[in-house]
């Protein structure tokens, strides 16, 4: 492959689309899960805690870039430049792989590796959430790269190092498996039959079938993770379903101007007169370093080119096809991550062939380019502003728990009450109310057990002469039955904290509400949270993870 990587253009359009506005952003949502995982299981068990299935037993290296960042004195910005890192390499490794794909057009590998770094679909551009799934694409087009070089006439080390990329991959998590598993499709329409490509499929099957045996074997269970994040469709309807994510990443307006909302949007942060100049600057960069680059000389096998382009295009449907029965897949969460990248070598070899031509087919060209570029630079945009809004919000809310309750005896519970609000809020869900509690309350010493009532996530309690009774969405059933008595939360246990929309933060109640008692008469002297609350500041550990805005966003309202 001809040419050099463009990193410069690559780095600053990986700040259009990301960075801007990086430092100012806080966790979101998994991101903090996850990073509370690997410190809890680096505290316990060490290495083996750290390389321990996390949430289903394919997922063995999920921690590791989140312990990697944890370990720094400023985790949450470390995650954020490991994300930016990434979404960089990625642009670096669709360019490799796209120079393999399509060899003698190497203007279109620059372009695969420039649309794949404005390519930004995916609900989760720009957020940490996507951490693993970034790091599980790199992996997984880095595999696909080298089995290739092996598959045209490179040593055994390039296969070697595929396979191993591409095992690196799938135990991260599962968002490559299917496209990897189709990776002998490509190896035959890039090599034919031969030697080389029966080598390179046999050792690829070897290498993967373990994970496929544990993916299986847990994929029809609802008890896991795997088993409980899918949902069963009609053929229909994972037809229609497959349709709609793969027009995402053909209509690249929708990243801008028609994101599913996932709960009440906030209110903007970043005017839309900035996404719309970062856009035209993104345009103008990409079109002159465009501008200096020969046109790509006819296809030599234009049959081999078309079935490789051909194999993106099914592996594109067939990945999607997959990822219609998961949880979230409405909101493009998480599945456009690979898809972006094998659409984005498509077009970019057919804006090249496009370019190489005069009239109309070259206005087309330029067009296809532009429209990538511009939407997805706008669409970065789009996503910064929805996150850092996001976190305005969600700082004050945890900062308030801090406010409220600095330090408190081990066996002291936070009740958590939050009526029905459309907001997203960061202690939405008890597994996030409990993560965040291991950031804000380092100290084991110091921290409170947590628990979440709240109307949307379906949990609830019921209160007798002792306390409170509280259950977990799916202890539903049983709990109304009396078959289980759920969480005891005795009066001289409890810190009731309650939530106030309108202030957009937790409030300390020195007395319960009488709309939690219901019939039942205040507890007598019973309840006295403060007498749980240990006198002295914070955890200064907390506000490694409750940061302002320290950046651009300094400099807006």
């Amino acid at each position: 492959m001809r040419g050099r990587a463009p990193w410069g253009l690559w780095v600053v359009l990986t700040l259009l689309v990301w960075g801007l506005f990086a430092p100012d952003r806080g966790l979101y949502q998994d991101d903090g899960s996850q990073m509370a995982h690997a410190k809890e299981a680096w505290t316990s068990a060490g290495l083996s805690g750290l390389l321990a299935p996390m949430g289903s037993p394919t997922r063995r290296l999920l921690a590791v870039p989140f312990f990697l960042a944890w370990v720094t004195p400023e985790p949450v910005f470390a995650l954020q430049l490991l994300y930016g890192i990434s979404w960089l390499a990625i642009a670096w490794a669709a360019w490799r792989l796209a120079g393999e794909l399509f060899p003698g057009a190497p203007r279109a590998a620059w372009m695969a590796g420039t649309l794949t770094a404005c390519a930004t679909g995916d609900y989760l551009t720009g957020s940490p959430v996507a951490l693993g799934y970034q790091v599980c694409t790199l992996f997984a087009l880095v595999g696909l790269w080298c089995a290739l070089k092996f598959v045209r006439g490179g040593q055994w080390p390039w296969l070697v190092a595929g396979c191993a990329s591409a095992a690196a991959s799938v135990f991260t998590v599962d968002g490559a498996s299917v496209v990897l598993a189709l990776a002998p499709l490509l190896f035959l329409a890039v090599g034919g039959l031969g030697k080389r490509v029966a080598a390179a499929a046999a050792a690829w099957v070897a290498v993967l079938a373990p994970y496929g045996f544990l993916f299986f074997r847990v994929l029809h269970n609802p008890a896991t993770y795997v088993g409980s994040s899918t949902f069963p469709l009609t053929a229909v309807d994972r037809i229609r379903r497959t349709w709609v994510l793969t027009s995402n990443d053909l209509f690249p307006w929708t990243w801008t101007f028609s994101r599913v909302p996932f709960g009440e949007a906030p209110p903007r942060a970043i005017p839309v007169w900035l996404w719309a100049a970062a856009a035209v600057f993104g345009i103008l960069l990409v079109a002159r370093r465009l501008a200096r680059l020969p046109h790509d000389p006819p296809a030599a096998a234009p049959r081999r080119e078309f079935l490789v382009a051909a194999w993106c295009v099914f592996a594109t449907v067939a990945l999607h096809a997959a990822w219609a029965s998961v949880v979230f897949s409405q909101y493009f969460y998480r599945t456009q991550v690979l898809s972006r990248v094998l659409v984005s070598a498509v077009i970019g070899l057919a804006a090249s062939r496009l370019l190489a031509r005069s009239g109309a087919p070259r206005i087309a060209g330029l067009a296809l380019v532009a429209l990538f570029t511009g939407f997805g630079i706008a669409g970065g945009m789009e996503r910064q502003d929805m996150y850092l809004a996001t976190w305005r919000r969600h700082r004050i809310e945890l900062s308030s728990l801090v406010e409220e309750v600095p330090r408190a005896k081990p066996a002291a519970t936070l009740l958590l009450v939050v009526p029905h609000d459309p907001a997203y809020q960061a202690t939405e869900a008890p597994y996030l109310a409990r993560r965040w509690s291991e950031f804000l309350w380092e100290d084991r010493a110091t921290r409170p057990q947590t628990f979440l009532w709240s109307v949307d996530a379906m949990t609830s309690c019921v209160v007798d002469l002792e306390g409170f009774r509280c259950r977990m969405p799916e202890e539903k059933v049983c709990f109304d039955s009396g078959a289980c008595p759920g969480r005891r939360l005795r009066w001289g246990e409890i810190i009731l904290l309650t939530w106030r929309a309108e202030e957009g933060r937790f409030r300390l109640e020195d007395e319960i509400p009488g709309v939690l008692l219901g019939d039942l008469p205040p507890p007598p002297g019973l309840y006295r949270p403060r007498d749980l609350i240990l006198a002295g500041p914070p955890d200064p550990r907390a506000s490694r993870y409750l940061h302002g805005d320290v950046g651009l966003a300094k400099l807006l309202p």
